[in-house]
């Protein structure tokens, strides 16, 4: 799979149940079609929310 400059692609591993819990989040394609989008898309969440609470600074923002 081909990613943008600027983008690393990895692997993880989660449990069964955990994955099953992301895909039932597809029906409502608000965190994206296929299982690696909504992964994306839920860590990006959390970050910005961590981020929001002073507890890590995200990269390219000002700091909380």
């Amino acid at each position: 799979m081909a990613t943008a400059d600027g983008n690393t692609s990895f692997t993880i591993t989660l449990a069964d149940e955990v994955i099953e819990t992301m895909m039932d989040l597809k029906p409502t394609k608000i965190y994206g079609n296929n299982r690696a989008e909504i992964a994306r898309s839920l860590i990006h969440d959390m970050l910005k929310r961590l981020h929001a609470e002073g507890l890590v600074r995200l990269r390219g923002l000002p700091p909380r």
